[in-house]
């Protein structure tokens, strides 16, 4: 069935129901079996993900070039795409515009533009997001302040961003969290590991930080208590489990910081968090209750935090039985039916003239 015999089939006299229009993603979400059901995978990207996942120069414009015009070609038999916000997709979402009177609608399952550099760099990102945005596409946030900030940045209608909390990214890890004796923090994505290593210092406890890259602690002088890994994801999950308490320090000022997975996934094991952001962390975590938000940047009330949890092991318990009783608003399942609603809303929007 085609996109248009889809469409026309599922008009009825009181709207549009759209639940059984074809949906195509670049997003396998770990063949979740509530998502694989209803959408189907780029034929080919999932080998192409796997050929260039961990490569340390990723993929080439020329690649990206290749699979936007793969992606082009078979969206004509789609009514709706969703995907990531990469340089692949945003490349798809031009060709589109150039090429396509009648675009398929585009749906970016998390908006993760860059925006820094110097004057010239940031006019050349922020025309590229917002060429990526224009049509009848719609992006992901995953906090709710990003909306205002996102619009404000870009000079688009705030219409155009959708606040939908993140997940757990846990899937079929199985394993019995214990209470440990140490502290972890994970994840390299726009981590702040120098304000994490200055707030150890001085603290009596260990502090197990699992990075694949070493920029981050370019000029530091580790002190003796913390320890520095890189491991595999189901060993990541194993230390997270096996900790006393998680640390997810964030860089600040940025319309994005990241660090959401890694904060659910440990509210999810019943680990108190403590998030240094300045951006997000507050829709998924009420401070002193679920977990601790502390302002980035700021080794000392990091460290006052640390020794507070550590010493009152009762309250980092209570705190972590919070957290998990919170973290089950943060379930694949729960995204991945926002992700379908939505998708089926931007269709029907594009047929109704409304993108």
């Amino acid at each position: 069935m085609t996109a248009k015999e889809c469409t026309a089939s599922v008009q009825t006299s009181g709207g549009w129901d759209t639940s059984s229009c074809r949906i195509l993603t670049t997003y396998p979400k770990h063949d979740h079996r509530m998502w694989i059901s209803r959408v189907e995978l780029l034929p080919g990207w999932r080998e192409e993900v796997a050929r260039t996942w961990g490569a340390p120069e990723g993929r080439s414009v020329r690649d990206d070039l290749k699979w936007a015009w793969r992606l082009f070609r078979a969206s004509r038999s789609y009514d709706v795409v969703v995907s990531g916000s990469d340089r692949m997709t945003r490349i798809f979402a031009v060709l589109q515009l150039v090429r396509r009177r009648k675009r398929v609608p585009l749906l970016y399952i998390d908006w993760l533009g860059k925006v820094s550099g110097s004057p010239i760099e940031r006019w050349f990102r922020r025309a590229g997001l917002r060429l990526a945005l224009l049509g009848p596409n719609r992006a992901l946030v995953q906090g709710r302040d990003e909306i205002p900030a996102w619009a404000s940045e870009l000079r688009l209608p705030a219409s155009k961003f959708v606040f939908v909390p993140y997940h757990s990214t846990l899937y079929e890890f199985s394993c019995q969290p214990e209470e440990g004796d140490y502290v972890f923090a994970g994840g390299d994505t726009r981590r702040d590991y120098r304000t994490l290593v200055e707030a150890a210092r001085g603290l009596p406890y260990r502090i197990v930080i699992a990075a694949l890259r070493r920029d981050h602690f370019q000029g530091i002088e580790i002190p003796e208590n913390v320890e520095i890994v890189t491991v595999r994801q189901d060993d990541f999950f194993r230390l997270m489990a096996g900790a006393a308490l998680v640390v997810v320090p964030m860089l600040g000022g940025m319309i994005h910081p990241g660090g959401e997975q890694t904060w659910i996934n440990a509210m999810t094991l019943g680990k108190p968090v403590i998030v240094a952001e300045d951006r997000s962390a507050k829709d998924y975590i009420e401070h002193g209750i679920t977990g601790y938000l502390v302002e980035p940047g700021n080794p000392a009330e990091l460290a006052r935090v640390i020794r507070l949890l550590m010493e009152d092991r009762a309250l980092a318990r209570l705190v972590g039985q919070r957290a998990a009783l919170a973290a089950r608003r943060f379930t694949p399942e729960i995204f991945i039916e926002s992700v379908l609603r939505l998708a089926e809303e931007c269709v029907r929007n594009a047929r109704q003239g409304n993108g």
